[in-house]
């Protein structure tokens, strides 16, 4: 109800924290939302990032390094890429942070589960 009554003009910051909240878990209702959106970026990202290292032959051990949460080293995520271009760097970094909040929408989206209503 509250984001509803949101008007841009005054409270922008708040209606596009919620307007996230909402889009991506219904906030923290929808699990299956969450995960969707999940899966989507990384598998979005690392086709991406991928082909802007000069693509080759994918496999296995890189995207799930690439998954991994406490991977943050493009170098040894591909570990056959020689050159890692800056906006690669930064296109990753920007990953990782989405990464984090996608999986934090997760777990909020779970924990209505595991409290007594």
């Amino acid at each position: 109800t509250y984001y509803q009554t949101l008007s841009l003009k005054n409270n922008l910051w708040d209606k596009l924290i919620l307007g996230f909240e909402n889009s991506v878990s219904y906030f923290g209702a929808k699990v299956g939302r969450a995960v969707g959106w999940l899966v989507f970026l990384t598998i979005f990202n690392y086709f991406l990032i991928f082909s802007l290292l000069g693509g080759g032959t994918a496999n296995m051990l890189d995207f799930m390094r690439f998954v991994s949460p406490i991977n943050y080293d493009l170098t040894v995520i591909f570990a056959n890429k020689t050159t890692i271009g800056f906006w690669v760097g930064v296109l990753f970094i920007l990953y990782k942070i989405l990464q984090f909040v996608m999986i934090y929408e997760v777990i909020k989206s779970f924990r209505k589960f595991s409290r007594a209503l």
